[in-house]
């Protein structure tokens, strides 16, 4: 509790002659609840964008919208994670898995594994290639397609 109070009198967002935020760049109104970004192995900046299920792609530079990947098809879509050969995982939460793609560019059609993780929040690959999950308040470990 004592970081709390220390952050309250030292961070300047709170002092009284700051503004509480400034933004150098910020996108058009776009997305419905965004919950997670990552960085692409493109590049580009990939945002689960939760009730747009959705996963929207912006340049990281201009903040420009420039691609949707599974419009609707990714139901309470909460984290994206990319994996050390670009695999992307997908924590989707409405439908309790874990979606990777070996391909981003291929979000959208039928995932290369589905994992089973009721409740899941997020999700990340480790370079060991093991998925880990976060859900129905436990921590999930996936070797390849069993929970471990």
């Amino acid at each position: 509790m004592r970081w709390l109070l220390a952050c309250l009198i030292a961070c300047p967002a709170f002092a009284e002659d700051a503004p509480f935020a400034s933004f150098d760049k910020a996108s058009e109104p776009v997305l419905n609840d965004p919950h997670d970004l990552a960085f692409g192995p493109d590049g580009r900046l990939y945002v689960a964008d939760k009730f747009g299920a959705r996963i929207a792609v912006f340049d990281p530079e201009t903040l420009e919208l420039v691609e949707e990947l599974a419009v609707g098809m990714l139901p309470g879509v909460h984290d994206i994670a990319f994996g050390p050969n670009g695999e992307a995982v997908i924590a989707v939460t409405g439908a309790g898995a874990v979606a990777i793609w070996n391909d981003p560019a291929t979000i959208g059609s039928d995932p290369d594994v589905v994992l089973s993780a009721p409740g899941t929040e997020g999700a990340v690959m480790h370079p060991n290639g093991k998925v880990y999950a976060s859900g129905a308040g436990a921590l999930l470990v996936y070797d390849g397609t069993e929970l471990v």
